[in-house]
């Protein structure tokens, strides 16, 4: 299909096709028990905001609980970043995004 849709002078849509079927792949993955953890991105994002909620709380100010609790997110987000990092060292992912590389011509493709 993304290719047609080059063929046609429709980059656009060629991409936003690719963009979708990049995003279906890394779900299957996901699923099928490989690669990072499969916490639901909204998860992550509410967990981003607490961290950021509590560090706007002055250090002397903060209680020992909510200190805790940004040791622990701080944790969190840096195992999540870490296991971000290792899905894009798979060998099948590589293979993958070099394949959309070339179908777009590297055009606007950053995973």
């Amino acid at each position: 299909m993304p290719t047609l849709l080059l063929k046609l002078g429709r980059t656009a849509e060629a991409q936003q096709v690719l963009e979708l079927l990049k995003y279906q792949e890394v779900q299957d993955y996901l699923r099928a028990g490989k690669g990072v953890d499969s916490t639901p991105k909204n998860q992550i994002i509410a967990l981003g905001k607490e961290l950021s909620d509590l560090e706007t709380i002055p250090r002397d100010k903060r209680s020992s609980t909510q200190q805790q609790r940004i040791i622990e997110l701080r944790k969190t987000q840096e195992k999540l970043l870490q296991e971000y990092g290792e899905f894009f060292k798979n060998p099948e992912v590589i293979k993958r995004i070099e394949e959309l590389r070339q179908i777009t011509g590297g055009e606007n493709f950053d995973p």
